[in-house]
């Protein structure tokens, strides 16, 4: 039965939500399904939220980057410095987001009995895989 709830909730959630509430639905889904401790389930959350961070900073900036390099390359004067400067707020600012992601991933892996990190990163890499 309880398996019959979680599936209803995750369809639910893929066609009532924005993709991303979709993905934070799945996730805890998944979190939950691991026989976690409620602490261990919040810090799989932090995780998941500090890589979302990361990867919404990345695609996010992606097409400001491409205008930036497309106006400087169109412009009447380069200044590389600059380029230089703006280039490197970005990477700081993506650097911010994952030691934010290791230190989640830390704290989660601190509480993981080894069985438990065994079982949670063969699940993981197993859905990698069909995302591949």
């Amino acid at each position: 039965m309880k398996k019959l709830v979680s599936i209803l909730l995750v369809v639910v959630a893929m066609f009532a939500s924005k993709p991303t509430l979709a993905n934070e639905a799945l996730a805890k889904l998944f979190i939950q399904s691991q026989g976690f401790t409620e602490q261990q389930e919040t810090l799989a959350l932090n995780v998941f939220n500090a890589f979302k961070a990361v990867t919404d900073e990345v695609k996010s900036s992606k097409g400001s980057i491409k205008l930036f390099f497309i106006d400087a390359a169109t412009s009447e004067q380069l200044d590389a410095n600059a380029a230089y400067e703006s280039y490197k707020q970005w990477q700081t600012n993506v650097d911010i987001r994952v030691l934010h992601l290791l230190e989640s991933m830390s704290q989660l892996h601190a509480e993981l009995t080894p069985e438990q990190k065994q079982a949670f990163m063969a699940k993981l890499i197993k859905a990698s895989k069909k995302d591949d």
